[in-house]
């Protein structure tokens, strides 16, 4: 549910005027002040410099920084759709990830289970006046071409990382500080960019980004959260993520209509029946 907000919040920042980076990166900072209230205690402990997952946060506070600026580049040549299509199918090199390195459990049952949430996704990313439309191979800069597979990349990488660290028992559930160094460590990389840009810019800060990084923080933080919670709590990677990425597009499909009235076509109806069947599949082995 936390992430498919995320994607409502996004859908309300061109009507809002807002600087997306500029707000992104004040979403990481409001992150690492919930983190700080909610853990209770002080983040730099004797102890702290001793973890080690210190590795795994350094790379993926790094990414988050990285993948967004190329999700949004992405963006402007694919479109959303189409760029959100490879961020999901992420769920595959993830699975497969979990299967083979960390013997998480296989059955035919649980492979069919991801394979139909593939159509699924496609399905449920439908655009009911215009569908799915790529650009034209010939007319794009040879690096936009590898756009799409850098998005795939970057949220696999994310996911697999996570489930690298849940599998070795690097962190509990309860440890907050792994979240908040993980938002701390893109919060700094990004106020290095983003510095850059209002010079470059010469713009400013303005509060319409901060109160939209404040309300995008505290999505934000719950959604990573919870998804650390849920894997240290047993789910297996291979049957967690595919479920996630479906259901945040189904969600995101209701958010749709709920909220700009987006009507739902029957390819989207199609999609939300494959998605549950998917979901039962994918569960039966839990």
């Amino acid at each position: 549910m936390t992430n498919a907000l995320i994607g409502l919040i996004f859908r309300y920042f061109n009507s809002w005027n807002v600087n997306t980076f500029a707000a992104i990166v004040v979403n990481y900072f409001t992150c690492v002040v919930i983190g700080c209230v909610q853990y209770g205690k002080e983040l730099v402990s004797p102890d702290i410099l001793e973890a080690q997952w210190w590795p795994y946060v350094g790379a993926i506070g790094i990414v988050f920084i990285v993948g967004f600026n190329v999700i949004a580049i992405c963006v402007q040549f694919y479109g959303m759709t189409f760029t959100t299509l490879m961020q999901k199918m992420s769920l595959v090199v993830t699975a497969i990830f979990g299967i083979l390195f960390f013997n998480e459990s296989s059955s035919w049952v649980k492979w069919l289970g991801i394979i139909t949430a593939l159509p699924s996704i496609y399905l449920l990313n439908q655009n009911p006046k215009k569908g799915t439309s790529l650009p034209k191979i010939d007319k794009l800069p040879r690096y936009v071409l590898a756009l799409p597979f850098l998005v795939l990349i970057i949220n696999s990488v994310i996911d697999s990382t996570f489930l690298s660290m849940e599998a070795q028992n690097l962190y509990s559930g309860s440890d907050l500080r792994l979240v908040t160094y993980i938002f701390f460590i893109a919060a700094s990389v990004g106020t290095v960019v983003l510095i850059f840009r209002l010079i470059r810019s010469q713009a400013q800060l303005t509060t319409r980004e901060v109160k939209a990084g404040l309300l995008l923080g505290f999505v934000n933080y719950g959604s990573i959260y919870f998804i650390l919670l849920s894997l240290n709590a047993g789910w297996e990677g291979s049957a967690f993520y595919p479920i996630v990425n479906v259901g945040i597009i189904g969600c995101t499909a209701i958010f749709g209509k709920l909220f700009f009235n987006e009507s739902l076509s029957p390819k989207k109806w199609a999609g939300f029946v494959l998605a549950i069947i998917s979901i039962g599949l994918i569960s039966y082995i839990q």
